[in-house]
């Protein structure tokens, strides 16, 4: 019997610019999440990613505006805090 296909090809699930950061981490219930941040805002956006699909992004308005799209992010290892670093500018 064929696997039942939970997610759909060409879905926009957020309409928005976003810079070059983007990573991901092991949530509290085991499932993974997917952070982003807006370009020139202090949006960051986060995914949920469980078996039935993605979650539409809740987002979290904090940290300086990032106006350039050449970044990265990451979280420590066991979670608890993310570090997000970019070349900035003038």
């Amino acid at each position: 019997m064929a696997k039942e296909q939970l997610f759909q090809k060409n879905v926009v699930i957020l309409n928005d610019s976003l810079d070059g950061g983007i990573t991901a981490c092991r949530h509290g219930n085991g499932r993974d999440v997917v952070i982003t941040h807006g370009y020139e805002n202090r949006l960051y956006y986060k995914f949920l990613v469980s078996p039935l699909g993605i979650s539409s992004p809740d987002s979290q308005n904090i940290g300086a505006i990032r106006n350039i799209d050449l970044g990265q992010m990451t979280f420590s290892p066991d979670g608890h805090k993310m570090v997000y670093t970019s070349l900035e500018g003038t």
